[in-house]
């Protein structure tokens, strides 16, 4: 974690402090909150490495994009094509598949 702190935990400790300062108004009011997915390159608190060890996840039962899925409801995750090792996988744009191995 560069600077021991990542985008998503300063916005949320942004919003949990202008929630406590808005506790007593009466005056109504909207908070919108923005977290970024996911962090590239890819930061994650060790402590969450630890708790998720990477040899008990499964892969996605069904990681293809549904057939008939709109093209704007659609992410090509554009910014993680960018990584180098991405990009030596060599997929097709925008909905080639990632080998199973990657995943």
């Amino acid at each position: 974690m560069p600077l021991g702190t990542l985008p998503d935990m300063e916005n949320t400790e942004e919003a949990i402090r202008l929630l406590k300062s808005m506790k007593d108004s009466q005056d109504p009011f909207f908070l919108a909150v923005g977290f970024y997915k996911p962090h590239i390159p890819f930061r994650i608190p060790r402590e969450y490495l630890k708790l998720y060890p990477i040899e008990s996840m499964m892969l996605a039962p069904d990681p293809d994009v549904p057939k008939k899925l709109p093209n704007v409801a659609y992410n090509p995750w554009t910014d993680i094509r960018k990584r180098e090792d991405v990009q030596a996988l060599n997929l097709s744009f925008p909905y080639g598949p990632i080998p199973k191995d990657f995943q």
